[in-house]
């Protein structure tokens, strides 16, 4: 009998070892993962926190977060929505029902860091002139640096804005000279038609350049101005001609960029002719992919515009009439010999075949 019990009393002792060995052990086991954890780093390289999750009582409890929660007391398993909040009695947005079991314990995980941006604010990718952003910049771009020889109109060409508006969101005052360097906002457009009309008419004058031709006729371009009578058409208290003579290749609003205007089919060194009367308020290379380029005021809200030419006769502040030459035609970025020419109405694109004289 004794050694009966000093066996049963060896056994409760074995069993006891080998219990406390098996705890140990799952606790080494247990402080080796956790020691291997590794905390998220932001894109700085930067260590976050680590923040337990909170786990809010039931019974009204308070939780590691300070949180408390008003459901019933725990130790029931009623149902918890996908946001991991407890459902409340009556409360539908979990299941789309009223809850029939209140007793329940709510776990908030971490909030996962936020994703740090590494664009700046200033992004210079050029925007479609039909609302659509630049290749590299989904969003679009919210600043424009000024570089020299832009003027307000070419920058805002550039972004498909008007430019009255670009002037009153940067509290821009007469002359409104702009600086090279200068940082445009792009953003706060939206002014009434009221203020937009009010504006007086904004000269074209270049970044970091003296405008020594505002208001003068350009003498070479009237010297080679078109010669012989061509119909035209008087749109908007405008009258229009064509451009150029040869026919229309590419379509307004078709695809690639090249839809907000018509290219015209020409030779590289045709004349490009001023469509309408006006004044111009760019002259040369500023915009990607428009080669030398012309823009043309025909009034506070119409503007037209010349790209992909070789050689330009106008400059800045001249004043030009329909039919004067205003430069030779060029290629494309393709290597296409092309006229395209586009037509803009309070900054928006518009069919330029609904201005010109029908053939």
């Amino acid at each position: 009998m004794d050694s009966m019990s000093k066996a049963k009393r060896k056994f409760n002792t074995d069993l006891s070892v080998s219990g406390k060995t098996l705890t140990v052990g799952l606790l080494v086991l247990l402080m080796t993962s956790c020691s291997s954890y590794q905390a998220p780093v932001t894109d700085d390289g930067d260590r976050l926190p680590q923040t337990s999750a909170q786990i809010i009582s039931s019974g009204g409890a308070s939780s590691s977060s300070g949180i408390i929660d008003n459901s019933a007391a725990l130790g029931s398993t009623g149902p918890v929505s996908r946001t991991g909040r407890a459902a409340n009695a009556g409360d539908t947005r979990a299941t789309g029902a009223p809850a029939t079991n209140t007793n329940a314990v709510s776990i908030i995980a971490p909030a996962a860091p936020r994703g740090i941006s590494r664009a700046g604010i200033e992004r210079n990718t050029i925007a479609d002139a039909a609302g659509q952003a630049g290749p590299d910049n989904a969003a679009g771009p919210t600043v424009h640096r000024v570089s020299r020889g832009e003027t307000l109109y070419s920058i805002a060409w550039q972004y498909g804005v008007d430019y009255r508006r670009l002037a009153l969101a940067n509290n821009l005052q007469p002359p409104y000279t702009i600086y090279p360097d200068q940082r445009l906002n792009l953003d706060q457009l939206g002014f009434s038609d009221n203020a937009i009309s009010a504006v007086p008419t904004i000269p074209a004058s270049p970044a970091g350049e003296t405008n020594t031709a505002a208001g003068q006729r350009a003498q070479a371009a009237f010297e080679n101005r078109r010669r012989t009578s061509v119909p035209n058409r008087e749109v908007a208290g405008v009258s229009w001609e064509w451009p150029g003579s040869g026919r229309v290749l590419t379509a307004f609003g078709s695809t690639g960029g090249r839809g907000r205007g018509v290219d015209i089919q020409a030779r590289e060194g045709d004349p490009v002719y001023a469509a309408a009367a006006g004044e111009v308020v760019f002259a040369g290379r500023s915009i990607q992919g428009a080669g030398e380029l012309v823009i043309i005021r025909h009034s506070a809200s119409l503007l037209s515009a010349y790209m992909h030419n070789s050689s330009l006769l106008v400059s800045e502040g001249m004043r030009v009439q329909a039919g004067d030459m205003i430069a030779s035609s060029g290629r494309n970025d393709n290597g296409e010999p092309v006229l395209h020419f586009e037509v803009r109405r309070d900054g928006v694109p518009v069919n330029p075949l609904s201005y010109l004289p029908a053939r």
